[in-house]
């Protein structure tokens, strides 16, 4: 890798590179770098860079693209595509709750870009669609699947109509720079990785950082009871909130990293053996946001809880 640097960003690389989920880290004069794999839409890249430079004007920790000496963002290696980072993060610790709240910055003028993710009951429709079509495709391969997953696509469709009456009658939430998912082992690197990031609500890096939590056993009610008091929300966002806790993102990544062949089906176990549980995360957020909100009843679940 040292020759591709030397080749298309002349530079000498003198310390090891340490090489880690297909990409490459390193120190340069004194700065530290990643040469990341790139593994979104070809497509989005232009939108991904202006965006980043963008948010480098305001926040310090924000890795920079580097571009090649061709001027390119995407360099291909052994026609691979990769883009280089150089980052400010010296100290790589796991995320916190309270590093959401830090990150956030408004991009209302990016509306239109391809990096907005926030048609959420078009996406979600759109996927239920295509999972439900799948289903007599799969059954014979994945019984796992086929066992869990209406179960899941009823989930989806609550989550939906829950978030519906929010959308309605706020047609204008602002949008913020949000990130395609954070996993429960993510670091603040990867918190400030350009090529992590989209555009969204701001209630969706929380969310998906909580399901990340419960999976892994690591929250703790009180913290985000405090947390919440912090963000001051208003009913419509929290009603986002509640809503994309309810929508199964974890299950329907892993259906999806599956029938990709890149995992196996027995990583199902993890999620569908804690059903019974993650309802009872359910319900012990909803008590934390109604000691602000009145939050509308999710039935089924009111019902088994006798709230």
């Amino acid at each position: 890798m040292q020759k591709n640097l030397k080749y298309y960003y002349n530079m000498e690389i003198k310390e090891s590179i340490i090489t880690r989920n297909s990409s490459y880290y390193f120190k340069h004069n004194n700065s530290y770098y990643v040469f990341c794999l790139y593994d979104r839409n070809i497509n989005e890249i232009n939108d991904i860079y202006q965006l980043s430079l963008y948010i480098n004007q305001f926040n310090y920790y924000f890795g920079y693209i580097i571009l090649n000496q061709n001027k390119n963002i995407i360099t291909m290696i052994d026609n691979i595509p990769y883009v280089l980072i150089k980052t400010n993060i010296i100290d790589n610790k796991k995320i916190k709750l309270s590093d959401i709240k830090k990150y956030s910055l408004v991009v209302n003028h990016l509306k239109n870009s391809s990096l907005n993710r926030f048609a959420w009951v078009d996406l979600w429709s759109k996927k239920i669609d295509y999972y439900e079509y799948q289903i007599d495709h799969i059954k014979n391969k994945y019984p796992k699947i086929v066992d869990s997953i209406y179960y899941y696509l009823g989930m989806a469709e609550n989550a939906i109509s829950y978030i519906k009456d929010a959308l309605i009658i706020n047609q204008q939430h602002d949008l913020y720079v949000s990130h395609q998912r954070i996993k429960e082992n993510d670091t603040l690197l990867d918190l400030y990785n350009p090529l992590n990031i989209i555009i969204d609500h701001v209630t969706r890096d929380i969310s998906e950082m909580l399901k990340s939590f419960f999976f892994i056993n690591n929250y703790d009610y009180e913290e985000i009871e405090s947390y919440f008091a912090s963000l001051n929300m208003s009913l419509d966002d929290a009603k986002l909130l509640y809503g994309r806790l309810l929508y199964p993102s974890l299950y329907f990544d892993l259906y999806e990293a599956v029938i990709n062949n890149n995992t196996d089906e027995k990583e199902f176990l993890k999620i569908i053996d804690r059903v019974d549980e993650y309802e009872m995360f359910l319900y012990r957020i909803f008590l934390i946001i109604n000691k602000q909100h009145q939050l509308p009843d999710v039935v089924w679940l009111s019902r088994k809880f006798n709230y």
